[in-house]
């Protein structure tokens, strides 16, 4: 079998006779670190077909990529997104703000693997149905980041016994063919686009997990009391909790007290801190496992849906939406319901 065809370009524009990759051929930039890249295969129509779909505003302008531009060159004013993110996971617009400051810390926008999104909007959903809005803080507490299959992407992990979310999907298929881009604006990401890194990360920075506080354990404990399945997520569910957080209905957690420097502590002190953290370790971790056991227990054999919405893909036919326990759950837009083989949990 034949490799495919690399497209390698540093011209401005098409006007030079440059051939335009079509089908399985993959391109790149002389400045891109992480190609080749697959070839859009976003259309106007596909473009048109996910503004329907996921109730995306028309303040929000798309664009599709010159031939001279990649997930990683992308024009002054613009940030590059896959049509995955929203179909796929949920993203509404305005970005939500804790999404821009967590990513600020290490990684370019078009850096998620789909999963990254899925656990982060889910979590965000859960959390404020629960009444509570998140923080860098808590999204350090519950997850890390790490090196995703494909080069320069990055996938999002939670951490041992500290699972809010179950069924997440295994495999989304060719979803990196589907890219475009967005303006960024007041209407994409209100006043902060200084937040968006221009330049994609090579490696992840330091992940340091916060000390856990009292706070934090009786936030993990209500959220984790939620509907935290994949399939029970919907773009209904997803975009309320995210209308709830710009309507102020939310509040964040109490800051965490400023850490005490370990090493100026007396003895008696410092194992009285460390007796404290530990406890409350053991409460999350007591807590996440009894999580675990219960959908265990609960969830049989299911399909995790990849995509929120039915766009009229064989994907989206095979994205079958069920909760945990088999039951229909509604969406609008309405979200195809052939019938397809069940993956083991």
């Amino acid at each position: 079998m034949s490799s495919p065809a690399v497209y390698i370009s540093d011209n401005e524009d098409d006007s030079q006779g440059i051939p335009v990759p079509r089908g399985d051929k993959v391109f790149t930039q002389r400045v891109d670190k992480f190609g080749p890249h697959i070839r859009s295969q976003s259309t106007h129509a596909s473009l048109s077909a996910l503004r329907r779909l996921c109730n995306i505003p028309q303040e929000i302008e798309f664009s599709l990529p010159r031939p001279n531009e990649s997930p990683e060159v992308v024009r002054e004013g613009y940030c590059c997104a896959y049509e995955v993110y929203f179909k796929g996971c949920g993203l509404f617009f305005p970005i939500p703000e804790v999404l821009l400051l967590y990513l600020h810390l290490w990684i370019a926008f078009p850096q998620m693997a789909p999963n990254f999104l899925r656990y982060f909007l889910s979590t965000l959903t859960v959390s404020a149905e629960a009444g509570f809005s998140l923080t860098t803080s808590e999204l350090l507490g519950l997850f890390r980041a790490r090196d995703f299959a494909a080069a320069g992407m990055f996938s999002m992990n939670p951490i041992f016994d500290r699972k809010l979310i179950d069924g997440m999907p295994l495999n989304d298929g060719p979803w990196r063919k589907y890219w475009f881009f967005f303006r960024i604006n007041p209407h994409s990401v209100k006043g902060l686009s200084g937040l968006l890194l221009p330049n994609w990360s090579s490696k992840l920075g330091n992940q340091t997990i916060p000390r856990p506080t009292v706070d934090f354990l009786s936030f993990f404990r209500i959220v984790s009391e939620g509907e935290t399945n994949w399939n029970s997520f919907t773009l209904q569910r997803i975009h309320k909790a995210g209308l709830a957080i710009e309507d102020g209905q939310t509040h964040p957690l109490d800051p965490p007290s400023e850490e005490k420097d370990a090493s100026s502590l007396n003895a008696r002190d410092k194992r009285k801190m460390l007796a404290e953290t530990k406890a409350l370790k053991d409460q999350l971790s007591e807590i996440g496992k009894k999580k675990r056991i219960a959908a265990i227990s609960r969830v049989g054999n299911f399909h995790r849906k990849t995509l929120l919405v039915d766009d009229g893909s064989l994907e989206a036919a095979f994205s079958i939406v069920v909760d945990s326990h088999g039951a229909d759950i509604p969406n609008d837009p309405p979200v195809a319901t052939a019938m397809c083989p069940s993956a083991q949990e």
